[in-house]
């Protein structure tokens, strides 16, 4: 989505969070003839409509899927932590959490730009 292109994917888990059907490009079944389906739609719309597609979807990645809207939604949840009263297991948890984000932080920065 972010190379304004349309995407069209199995409808389940990542991309059903990520592509909006029929706007940032298609969602199907996992099925080869629904995919092929998919993917036909696609090659056979005017170049208007796809252009359209992957510019909608490009902007969708930049507002809620870029580094900066990663960042923004940690930093709410960690202000939400800090304003909400907590045990310290839910504190050792809380830590245990900001590790994880951090570290798969890092690795996706590093397959991204290494």
């Amino acid at each position: 989505m972010y190379s304004r292109v349309p995407v069209v994917a199995a409808d389940s888990g990542g991309p059903r969070e990520t592509v909006v059907h029929a706007k940032s490009g298609y969602l199907c079944e996992h099925d080869a003839t629904d995919f092929a389906d998919a993917v036909s739609r696609v090659l056979a719309a005017p170049e208007t409509q796809w252009r359209e597609m992957g510019a909608y979807g490009r902007e969708r990645v930049v507002q809620h899927f870029s580094l900066d809207a990663y960042a923004q939604n940690i930093e709410a949840v960690i202000c939400d932590m800090l304003e909400t009263p907590t045990s310290v297991s839910a504190v050792m948890g809380i830590l245990l959490t900001l590790f994880i984000v951090c570290t798969s932080a890092t690795l996706y920065l590093c397959a991204t730009y290494l």
